[in-house]
């Protein structure tokens, strides 16, 4: 047994859980969500409160009202009965991608530092999860489970009233996917449907890159571009299997967006059937009133198994077992020639409908023939019953005499010539015990005109009879013991048991004495075990015994009839009944007891002087010896073959033999059957099973015996991987590496063999049993290589190298377990693991077969098998990393410089090219088109405003740069004035273009460098040129502005003078540019003063 469980359970859950949660579907609040849950879908394992988590789906939220929130979560099958539902909810998070990135996102142990917000394994059909404090733009990321795997639905949504919290409903797709499958033609058929995409309030549709439309179940996917809007598709050429189909839309763009719908492939409706194109009959000439048929029966596409039985009207059959080859031949012999019209008709068992018939006229009479014998048994009375029919003859001898017979029983009936057609016949007082028989009709002078008739004689009726079997002792014979039998004392509860303390499982036999003397019934149980009995007579006859069926033995001892013979009670396994002086004619009647009630045979002899009549007992068929061996296993092609022998006694004279195999088709043999019958099963399947053979014959089923035998385990490993299609979706030129955000899927062909299952090892008792054998769940998983497979890469190189799978260093871990897969490049697969797993981002998918996929096991054989499993071709698969650019605004000279990195360049080498006539403005102009990886594009002749341009890889892979040029900053500065005093109020500029800039100046001026305010009375009178520059390292502007600041003036009005009163006087100031005297005097200008003015 080979193992990959660590795999399975340390990394299954981080790889397989994070591709889940990349495809996570969004959720908002004022939506409830009812939808098909899922079932099937692999188990995750046990993650935080789940003990495991059966057939998850995932969902996600975004955060744009802050505040607490309650969700109700539901699950009911499809009857409407609530099914156990489990959840997980993490958070928070940045975004989805931060959510779903990294080797184990999802932390499993609640409470110290977890991101598990809430959980929950109860058996409940309702949960109901809380987020305390939810924060906006957090984003919450919630995993549904279903348990019981029940079809049915999920309900789900925030409570309202709740909480204040509230996510974002901007991400609604607004898509629609119907998918509508053709009637089938020609095993084909097509889907048809249409893909809508309707825009509305709160409602974001993708609107940008591709949609592509496939179906599960094959065809060629289709591809459409944006803008979508009513988008009808048709895919042909599907295969009508009636399988399960998934339809999907995906968006290349808007993976959150894509659409699944669900439909049933129409059934196959042109099968390749049994036909019977021929029959042929040809009839012999009449010999002795009788004729020969013959012909060939052609045939195509007959059935594997069954017989094909060839019938004439006339009366005969000839029936052939399978394998057919056709043309058939067929020689029915003895049909009664008489002139009749007939018809021969061809059938085969495993197909009633596969059947055609001839028509032929026999031959006219050409001498003797028995035309028709009937044979009519009447209804069963006092296990007693009759039967009569009549001879219809031609052409009958003139001498001799016609005798019939009954194989059951009663005196022939002998007719003597002359003859006259039709005569009647009967058989009183026959044994009703629903055996066979067969009535025959001979003349003695013509022993070839002869005629038989079978028939059913009636089954006993009296309940049960007393009187079952007949029995002789001339010679030893076999009869089973009973089993499973109401004693004899509760059934007839007035007979007189002698010696008898219990009367378990009876058997009842009668005997005829034939002649007189003492006799002595010699009983042995071929078992060994114990056998008990009690002889009761003598009676005159059958009839006269069969009065007494519930008052045997109570004629007392000295009584001349009825009474008990013998009795013995001891726990021997022989016993003998005694008669002391037995008479011609006399009847005994043998009461037999199985104490141990073990299924076996009762031997009678006799002994002694006396005789019994033979003739009253139809041999009894039974199968005596059962033999069966199977062969080893066949090691190219994990068959084997079983030969045997069925040997028998007394077989019936009729019908078949039939050996039933529950592990292989069954094989009929037809009388007459000899002794024995040797047989051989070829082809059967090699897998542990515990097989059954029953031996049956069709005209005695009592007449029956099983067989058990193990089938060899298998000994080839038939486990084939099957075949897929793979398709590349996005911009990439290359099937083998996928762009940032392109596709990746997978589909199988479902023709996918798993490895066999080893049959009872998960059964006590069985010869296979092992207590850790694995639950068989076979199916396929994926695994991931960071180089190709080199080790244990076939069951033969992993037995020559005594390694595992597990052995190869460059295996990774698991992706998924499913036969089909899908991937979108967003680096979740390179990111996963440590940094520099992958050489170049280079991943190879590899498909194995699987044991059990529940139980993480790809192989489980019985040593010393080689391991059993298949890997699948690898998928080598380059991840690009997304086309990034590190831009830099030159406004010196008007371009930017764009350094770019990722995509194919980044691992490949090969250029980044720009698309041309894609920049915008459209007069902006690049310096260079191409670099390598590292390397810069420069676009030019820019003016300020926002730009872009688009570039490719050298596989096809597409990024969009873009942002805002600046180029060199204005300014242009102003004061109110250019001359100020000292004392004047202090000058704030204005500057027209650049704000936020700084203010010089030289030294003696008081000026604030982040408003430009001067303070007037701090400064130092001169002249001054105040400058101003614009914020930033590049291209900032600047601009000057002169100002004067003048000192106080000094002043001096001249001397003091005196006058007379009518003298004029003449003032004049010096020291400054203009003077303002009191009293309205003017400088240097005469004036006249008043008395006693100063």
């Amino acid at each position: 047994m080979k193992n990959l469980y660590i795999l399975i359970f340390s990394l299954a859950f981080s790889l397989i859980g994070n591709a889940q949660c990349n495809g996570a579907d969004p959720f908002c609040t004022g939506t409830n969500y009812n939808f098909p849950n899922s079932t099937g879908v692999a188990n995750l394992g046990a993650v935080d409160c789940l003990g495991s988590t059966p057939n998850p789906v995932w969902y996600y939220m975004e955060i744009d009202q802050a505040g607490s929130m309650t969700i109700n979560i539901s699950q009911a099958n499809s009857t409407g009965t609530g099914i156990d539902v489990d959840y997980i909810v993490w958070g928070p998070y940045s975004s989805i991608t931060a959510a779903c990135a990294g080797a184990n996102p999802f932390p499993t142990a609640a409470g110290s530092g977890s991101s598990v917000v809430s959980c929950s394994y109860s058996s409940s059909a309702t949960e109901t999860a809380t987020i305390p404090n939810a924060q906006v733009g957090q984003v919450y990321v919630m995993l549904l489970t279903n348990f019981s795997d029940q079809a049915g639905s999920i309900t789900f949504g925030q409570t309202m009233g709740s909480g204040s919290g509230s996510a974002d409903c901007s991400f609604t797709c607004g898509v629609n996917l119907t998918s509508i499958p053709s009637a089938c033609s020609s095993n084909t058929y097509s889907l048809d449907g249409v893909l809508t995409v309707t825009p509305g309030p709160g409602i974001s549709v993708p609107n940008t890159g591709t949609v592509t439309i496939q179906s599960s179940c094959g065809g060629a996917p289709q591809t459409f571009n944006a803008p979508f809007t009513n988008i009808p598709y048709s895919i042909t050429g599907l295969s009508a299997n009636g399988a399960a189909c998934t339809v999907t839309a995906t968006f290349s763009n808007f993976p959150n967006c894509n659409a699944t719908q669900t439909y049933t492939a129409p059934a196959a409706c042109t099968t390749t059937t049994c036909s019977i194109s021929s029959v042929t009959a040809t009839p012999t000439a009449c010999s002795n009133s009788a004729y020969g048929l013959s012909g060939n029966i052609t045939f195509t596409n007959p059935p594997a198994s069954g017989t094909l039985t060839v019938t004439s009207t006339s009366g005969g059959t000839q029936t052939f077992n399978a394998p057919f080859t056709s043309p058939l031949a067929y020689n029915i012999a003895n049909q009664p020639a008489n002139g009749s019209s007939n018809t021969v008709t061809a059938t085969f068992s495993a197909d009633g409908a596969c059947t055609n018939t001839a028509s032929y006229n026999a031959p006219a009479a050409c001498g003797c023939a028995i035309t028709a014998l009937t044979a009519t048994p009447t209804a069963c009375a006092n296990d007693l019953y009759n039967v009569s029919g009549s001879v219809t003859f031609n052409t009958a001898p003139a001498s001799g005499t016609l005798t019939i017979s009954n194989s059951c029983g009663g005196t022939a009936v002998v007719l003597n010539a002359p003859f006259t057609s039709p005569q009647a016949y009967s058989f009183n007082n026959l044994t009703a015990n629903g055996s066979s028989c067969t009535v025959t009709a001979t003349f003695s002078a013509n022993n070839a005109c002869n005629r038989t008739q079978t028939y059913t004689a009636p089954a006993a009726c009296v309940n049960p009879p007393c009187l079952q079997d007949p029995f002789c002792t001339d010679s030893p014979i076999t009869f089973p013991a009973g089993t499973n039998q109401t004693a004899a004392s509760v059934t007839y509860p007035n007979n007189n048991y002698g010696c008898l303390g219990s009367s378990p499982n009876p058997a009842w036999y009668y005997m005829e004495i034939a002649n007189p003397g003492s006799l002595g019934i010699n009983m042995t149980n071929s078992s060994g075990v114990d056998i008990d009995f009690v002889l009761y007579g003598p009676y005159s006859s059958l009839p006269n015994a069969q009065t007494y069926c519930n008052n045997m033995g109570t004629s007392g001892s000295g009584s001349s009839v009825n009474t008990v013979v013998d009795c013995s009670f001891s726990g021997s396994a022989s016993e003998t009944a005694n008669i002391a002086n037995a008479q011609t004619g006399e009847v005994y009647v043998l009461l037999v007891t199985n104490f141990s009630n073990s299924p076996t045979n009762i031997s009678f002899n006799s002994s002694g002087s006396a005789t019994t009549d033979c003739s009253i007992v139809t041999p009894v068929c039974a199968i005596t010896n059962f033999t069966g061996t199977p062969s080893a296993c066949d090691a190219t092609t994990n068959l084997y073959s079983l030969n045997g022998t069925v040997t028998f006694t007394d077989p019936p004279t009729t019908g078949t033999l039939t050996i039933q195999n529950n592990c292989g088709t069954p094989q009929i043999f037809n009388a007459p059957f000899g002794a024995s019958i040797n047989y051989n099963f070829t082809g059967l399947t090699s897998n542990g099973a515990a097989c059954t053979l029953t031996a049956t014959f069709s005209a005695d089923p009592a007449c029956t015996s099983t067989l058990n035998y193990n089938a060899p385990v298998f000994c080839n490993c038939l486990a084939e991987i099957g075949t897929y299609v793979t398709n590349v979706n996005g911009y990439t030129l290359s099937n083998s590496i996928l762009c940032f955000n392109d596709s990746l899927v997978v589909n199988s062909n479902n023709n996918w063999v798993p490895p066999a299952e080893i049959i009872g090892a998960t059964t006590v008792g069985s010869p296979t049993y092992d207590p850790n054998a694995p639950v068989y769940d076979p199916g396929v998983a994926w695994l991931i290589y960071s180089c190709p497979p080199t080790v244990s890469t076939t069951p033969a190189q992993a037995a020559a190298s005594g390694l595992t799978i597990n052995d190869d260093p460059c295996l990774q871990g698991i992706v998924a377990g499913t036969p089909s897969i899908s991937y979108i490049n967003d680096l979740s697969l390179i990111t996963s693991f440590p940094a520099g797993t992958f050489t170049n981002n280079t991943v190879y998918l590899v498909p194995i077969t699987m044991y059990s996929l529940v139980d993480g096991i790809y192989s489980y054989v019985v040593l010393p098998a080689n391991d059993c499993f298949e890997l699948g071709t690898p998928i080598q698969l380059q991840l690009l990393p997304q086309i990034t650019a590190n831009q830099t605004n030159n406004c010196a000279n008007g371009t930017i410089a764009a350094t770019l990195t990722g995509g194919s360049p980044q691992f490949n080498g090969g250029n980044y090219t720009v698309v041309p006539n894609s920049q915008s403005p459209s007069s902006a102009i690049f310096v260079n088109t191409s670099v390598a990886s590292g390397g810069t594009i420069i676009l030019g002749n820019l003016t300020d405003g926002p730009y872009s341009f688009s570039i490719t890889d050298n596989n096809g892979c597409p990024q969009t740069i873009s942002g805002i040029f600046t180029g060199p900053q204005s300014a242009t500065l102003t004061y109110p004035d250019n001359l100020y005093c000292l004392n004047e109020a202090t000058p704030i500029p204005t500057v027209i273009g650049t704000q936020g800039g700084t203010y010089t100046s030289g030294i003696g001026l008081s000026l604030n460098a982040i408003n430009g305010q001067i303070s007037l009375s701090n400064s130092t009178p001169g002249a001054y040129s105040i400058t101003y520059t614009s914020p930033g390292p590049q291209c900032p502007a600047s601009s000057s502005f002169n100002i004067t600041i003048e000192d106080y003036p000094i002043v001096d009005a001249g001397e003091d003078l005196t006058v007379c009163v009518g003298n004029p006087i003449t003032l004049s100031g010096s020291g400054a540019n203009a003077y303002s005297w009191n009293y309205a005097l003017q400088n240097g200008v005469p004036y006249l003063p008043n008395l006693g003015q100063t």
